[in-house]
């Protein structure tokens, strides 16, 4: 898998080099080249790619694609590791949602250190786009719910009767259910005001 993902972003470089084979290069560029020219020696050098930046941007988001999924390999092999990331998915929600509702309720009406030029009425954290920002708040907001599930599934799994289960999920309540009931109500907050 990593060397067929290797050679991706290679033919993805070659696609953007300069140095391949004039007869290799999009026809287009020939074009450019005659009504750029005007008799002047301006070079244009022509690439495989069309749209070099294009290609070099797909190669970025590819490989940025690549590293997320090397973390996920590496952190969800053990589950402290699991654990930890998806504490880290609900707190960096967290914190986007209470700079969002913060930014919202104090109508300061910027986007981070800009002014806000889009969905004013909106809670938009730091994004731009108020769909982006649901979409986000709303896997915080699903990450955190799994979180409490599992905090309050332990007990209830045990195969208790009814009212030992109720009594067993009372026993084991620990402070870090609150912080997540927290968590979530805010998460909810931010994602409906979106």
């Amino acid at each position: 898998f990593t060397i067929l993902y290797g050679l991706l972003i290679l033919w993805f470089l070659i696609q953007a080099a300069t140095f391949t084979p004039q007869a290799w290069h999009h026809p287009l560029w020939d074009q450019v080249r005659t009504a750029f020219s005007n008799g002047d020696s301006i070079t244009i050098r022509s690439s495989i790619s069309l749209d070099r930046e294009a290609t070099l941007a797909g190669v970025m988001r590819l490989l940025a694609y690549g590293c997320i999924f090397w973390l996920a390999l590496q952190f969800g092999r053990s589950r402290n590791g699991a654990n930890r990331m998806l504490w880290a998915v609900a707190a960096a929600a967290f914190v986007y949602g209470v700079y969002g509702l913060v930014v919202r309720f104090a109508n300061l009406q910027t986007l981070l250190w800009y002014d806000k030029w889009a969905y004013q009425d909106s809670v938009t954290g730091p994004f731009v786009n108020r769909n982006s920002f649901a979409t986000y708040v709303g896997i915080g907001l699903l990450v955190t719910f799994a979180l409490a599930w599992r905090e309050f599934g332990r007990p209830a799994a045990s195969g208790l009767a009814g009212g030992q289960k109720v009594r067993a999920v009372m026993a084991q309540i620990r402070p870090r259910i609150f912080v997540l009931i927290g968590m979530a109500a805010t998460l909810a907050t931010a994602l409906l005001l979106t």
